[in-house]
Parts: structure tokens; sequence; C-alpha cells
């Protein structure tokens, strides 16, 4: 268990959170031993079980855990490397900071948007 948090970066609390979630091991004994594969298969659908999806007016506000409209006249376009985007902002709620990733073929219709 302790491995697993280590490898994944987390506390090994939360990997205590994830076993009580579902997360199978392969006995009860201890120390417990928990399967590779389960791992990377239970991670991957808690993440995709939390994504949210964002309109394209919309940035996902980390304080907020909210998909927010950003504070009007606050975007800022940065181009990145392989053809992608980022977008910052504040969001109009609790005005920290906000950013978005997006294709670079989309800026236009994501600045009309924004």
């Amino acid at each position: 268990m302790s491995e697993a948090a280590e490898v994944l970066g987390v506390h090994k609390k939360t990997v205590r959170n994830w076993i009580n979630d579902g997360l199978p091991v392969v006995d009860e004994k201890r120390p417990l031993l928990i399967s590779g594969t389960d791992l990377k298969i239970f991670v991957r659908q808690q993440r995709k079980r939390n994504r949210r999806k964002c309109r394209p007016s919309e940035i996902y506000c980390l304080r907020c855990r909210e998909a927010r409209e950003p504070t009007p006249g606050t975007a800022k376009f940065v181009q990145e490397e392989g053809g992608t985007g980022r977008v910052f902002a504040r969001c109009c709620e609790c005005d920290s900071k906000v950013n978005k990733y997006f294709s670079w073929r989309n800026l236009d219709a994501l600045r009309r948007e924004l």
C-alpha cells in the first residue's frame, strides 16, 4: 500500500480510502498487496468519473469546483508546443486564477466565446 502511494505521489491514507471505495486487494493479510493492473484501472476510472465537461465559454475553477464563466477582459492566450494553447483568466465568482488547454486551431472560436 505504501509503495502504491509512493509511485502515484499520494498519501497512503488516500490509497486506504481507495481500498474502502472498492480498490481490490490481493488478500486481507498485512501488508496489503495491490495488483498494479487493478490500481491502474481504478485510478483511470476515478479520474474519468471526476472529469467535468466545460462549454467553450467556460473554464473549470479548482477553488469553486465548478465550470465557470471567466471574468470579462481577463483572458490571456498563450501558445504552447505541439499545436496546443492555454488560456489564463480569473473566475467570475471567486476571482481565483483559472486556465484551460485548447487546440490552437480553435483559437478564433474560443476568443469569440471568451
